[in-house]
Parts: structure tokens; C-alpha cells; sequence
């Protein structure tokens, strides 16, 4: 609409201008480099709350200082963290405090065999490496005895005989390409497991109440997922953090787990792939926990990372 002038005099006009205003970006993200009890190793998890530090790394560990330096931040305002997973490999001959060689890192798993068997209908696999994972069960039940394609699985997570965690996927399959494939269903939306089908077209065997021990009723299988029980599922088993933290062989060898490699993006260096994002400080109370020789090579090989990145680092006294 065109203004009208009534009168001699100095007019403004404002004109849309195509021009957008450069958005702003936070300066306050934090870093957090440490064991964490789950969830990807040497990949910086983005944290929005502590219910996601929870929830996709497992929450508060007696092994992780960082775990309660990142429940502190949150609860002092913090709004975004990123964390950085890191395991230490065990060498030939390392030993645990008991004498007994580690375990190299891994994931657990379980097979599940065909019905009737005996190959492998499916491979259950825990979501990310160590030992949490060895505190999943897995259930399946067969909801129609007349289709011997369709079951349901049911995975849950126990802290002792408590209940922590449960995901429920029902009438699923292993049919290549269906819309019902278990594989498909799970790695899509599941927090705590991995499925590969071993044998396309096959169930795996149901969840069974043993045989009464006069044999006078046999196995029967469970039919609805809500009524399995613990001493039912199947166990995942194989699940290792390495070198436990804390430990001897970790103070005196972290060192390169938490630095990491520039060229493969571990360690520290995983932060590399958050951009277009950034971080401002950075946070490894792990680093505390190393022998001297190791403390000072993590917090100097730090300092030069975050003198790149313009970001602080906070470094805890040893």
C-alpha cells in the first residue's frame, strides 16, 4: 500500500531485504572424555539432558568420574554435552587384580536355534560393547502354532533379579524383504540389541516351561511374551570392557585409548566428526586416575587439541 504524503517532511520506508541474520550458535557445549558402562566406543554421543546420558550411556558407573561430573553439569544448567566412550584393549599378559587374563573388548551375543533346529534361526547381539550386555535375556514365544513363520521376541534388561529394561517386538519374522523382519523392526528402533537372521524363512524355538521331572507332561511352550519369566530367556554372554578401569593395567596404559588417533578418529579425536558443532570446554577426569607418565601425556596432547579447537580445558589435580 502506497503512504500518503500530506505534508513536507523527511519520510522511511522499510524495504524486506533478502539478507538472513547469521544464526547463533551455543559457545557453551562440553566434552567429556572417560569409560562409560555402554553405548559407542570412540564416538561423541550427543547428550541433551541427563536422561540421554542415561539412556545411551548407561547413567552413573563407579568406574567413571565423568559420569557424575556430566549428572553435575546438567543439574547446573548445562544444556548440551558430548562424551566420548573409551576402553582399553588388554595386551598379551595383562591380568585382572585376581590373576585371570582380560578379555578382549566385545559384544555380547546369543544364538538362537531354528524350530526345529538345529541351525541358527537368528543371532541377538548387544547394542554396543561389554559386560552390561551380559545382563540381557531374550524371550520368544510362538502367538499361532498354525504359522510357522511368525513369532515374538521380547528383550529385557536385569540388574540382579530387578527389572531395568524391556523391548517387546510381536508377530515378527526373518522373511527377506517383508515388512515384518525382525532385523529390519529391531536394528531400527531397539536401545539395547542387534539382530542378524542366520536362516531367511525360519523361527526361532519358543521360550518352553521344562518337562515335569516325572516326565508325565511334557515341554510346553509359552504363548504370550507377557508371560515369560526370567528363569525362561535365553542369556546373552560374551560381553567385555577390556581392562577394567581403575585397575593397575589401566592406570599405567589409557593413555592412548583416551588421546586416541587423529587418524582414525578415536580418542579425543572422535570430537572431530560433531562439526558443523563445536565444543568450548573440555572435561577427562580419567585422566587423573593415570600414573604420572600417563596423566601428563593426556592432559598435554589435550591442551594442544583444545588450543585448535579455541576451547577450554579443565584439568582435575591427580
Amino acid at each position: 500500500m502506497t503512504p500518503k504524503y500530506t505534508y513536507p517532511g523527511v519520510y522511511v520506508k522499510e524495504i524486506p531485504s533478502g539478507a538472513r541474520p547469521i544464526a547463533a550458535t551455543s559457545t557453551s557445549h562440553t566434552a567429556f572424555i572417560d569409560f562409560f558402562d555402554r553405548g559407542p566406543v570412540n564416538e561423541a554421543v550427543r547428550l541433551n539432558g541427563f536422561g540421554d546420558f542415561e539412556r545411551k550411556l548407561g547413567g552413573l558407573h563407579a568406574d567413571s568420574e565423568a559420569g557424575y561430573a556430566i549428572q553435575q553439569y546438567f543439574l547446573n544448567g548445562g544444556r548440551t554435552a558430548f562424551a566420548v566412550r573409551v576402553l582399553l584393549e588388554p595386551a598379551s599378559g595383562d591380568v585382572d587384580p585376581d590373576g585371570l587374563a582380560y578379555s578382549v573388548v566385545g559384544r555380547a551375543s546369543v544364538a538362537l536355534v531354528a524350530a526345529p533346529g538345529p541351525s541358527p534361526s537368528i543371532n541377538v547381539t548387544a547394542r554396543s560393547e561389554g559386560t552390561w550386555g551380559n545382563d540381557l535375556f531374550i524371550g520368544v514365544v510362538h502367538p499361532d502354532a498354525t504359522d510357522n513363520t511368525t513369532f515374538g521376541l521380547t528383550v529385557r534388561e536385569y540388574d540382579g533379579d530387578r527389572l531395568v529394561a524391556t523391548e517387546s517386538y510381536d508377530r515378527v519374522n526373518t522373511t527377506t524383504g517383508d515388512a515384518g523382519n525382525i532385523a529390519t523392526i529391531v536394528n531400527a528402533a531397539s536401545d539395547l540389541i542387534d539382530v542378524e537372521v542366520d536362516t531367511a524363512g525360519t523361527r526361532p524355538g519358543a521360550s518352553q516351561v521344562a518337562a515335569d521331572v516325572d516326565a508325565s507332561v511334557g515341554a510346553t511352550n509359552i504363548a504370550t511374551l507377557d508371560d515369560l519369566d526370567k528363569a525362561l530367556l535365553s542369556r546373552l554372554a560374551g560381553g567385555s570392557d577390556g581392562v577394567t578401569p581403575g585397575s593397575a593395567v589401566w592406570k599405567g596404559g589409557a593413555t592412548g585409548a583416551i588421546v586416541g588417533s587423529e587418524v582414525d578418529g578415536s580418542g579425543m579425536f572422535a570430537l572431530n566428526r560433531i562439526a558443523p558443532e563445536i565444543f568450548s570446554i573440555m572435561c577427562i577426569p580419567a585422566a587423573a586416575e593415570l600414573d604420572e607418565a600417563g596423566t601428563s601425556a593426556v592432559y598435554t596432547a589435550a591442551l594442544e587439541y583444545c588450543k585448535d579447537k579455541r576451547a577450554f580445558l579443565i584439568v582435575d589435580p591427580p
